[in-house]
């Protein structure tokens, strides 16, 4: 499980230009990549060294800034990336 994660921060999502998760800060792509990936919070806070509760404050934080309020528009949006 941590090797995946630790592989999300190598190839983080390439953003074209123009896209709305060009918004999202590094650790806010981090976490989106993971979710996206099917990671659960408490997996992705274990991997980053940070609680579940800051994973779901980054969490709130992606989809106030993108609008994306399923994880299908989360995935929509990632594979639009690649």
């Amino acid at each position: 499980m941590n090797g995946k994660l630790n592989e999300l921060e190598v190839s983080q999502l390439d953003l074209a230009s123009g896209t709305t998760l060009e918004l999202l800060s590094k650790r806010e792509r981090e976490i989106f990549s993971a979710v996206v990936m099917g990671f659960s919070s408490q997996e992705i806070g274990n991997a980053h060294h940070i609680s579940k509760h800051t994973v779901d404050t980054h969490r709130r934080n992606i989809i106030q800034k993108t609008g994306f309020n399923s994880l299908v528009d989360w995935i929509r949006a990632a594979n639009a990336c690649h």
